[in-house]
């Protein structure tokens, strides 16, 4: 069972209304081993770029991100993944590569009920740029935003033996929620700092 937080106003966002993906063109990250790679806010126009992302996933990066299996994502599924309205949906992306050959190697997304002060975490990063430190980078970039925009809880749902992501939601802090669904889903919950 859910518990939510204590209401809250959420706070004024410093673009002041302004759409995110149009005011903010993303910073550089240097990872572990030297990569770097660009985060900012997921766009309309990164449809192409998360289904290539998409497909270039594992199998069982892919079983383990939307919990069950998918080969590939319906045309109405993926723009419903870039086009989030950056309140109750917001999603990062890691670009790497220059100007027209970038694509995305790691996303990191929260969602949320209408109304509700608790969101869900999610977390892909691309095979080959894992164990670098960008999944956590991501993450904790992604808390932030949703603690500026009023949510005081968040949420990871992960199969039981996703060691990667149960770690990950441990470096942030989370730790597993009252009332787990299922032996074989863990969840694990961390409450935000109130915005002063």
């Amino acid at each position: 069972m859910h518990r939510e937080a204590p209401v809250r106003r959420s706070p004024q966002p410093r673009w002041h209304g302004a759409d995110p993906a149009t005011v903010h063109d993303g910073a550089t990250l240097t990872l572990a081993g030297g990569r770097s790679c660009r985060v900012r806010p997921i766009r309309g126009s990164d449809r192409d770029l998360k289904r290539e992302f998409l497909a270039g996933l594992s199998a069982r990066a892919r079983y383990n991100r939307f919990l069950g299996a998918v080969r590939e994502l319906s045309p109405e599924a993926l723009d419903r993944l870039v086009r989030v309205d950056y309140r109750s949906q917001m999603a990062l992306v890691a670009l790497a590569g220059e100007g027209g050959a970038e694509r995305i190697v790691g996303v990191a997304r929260y969602a949320a009920a209408p109304g509700s002060l608790s969101c869900e975490l999610s977390v892909a990063v691309a095979d080959t740029w894992q164990r670098r430190g960008l999944a956590t980078m991501l993450a904790r970039q992604l808390l932030e935003y949703a603690r500026l925009r009023g949510y005081v809880r968040v949420t990871v749902s992960t199969f039981a033996d996703n060691v990667s992501m149960i770690r990950l939601a441990q470096r942030l802090g989370m730790r597993p929620a009252a009332g787990q669904p299922s032996p074989s889903i863990i969840e694990m919950e961390l409450l935000l700092p109130e915005v002063v």
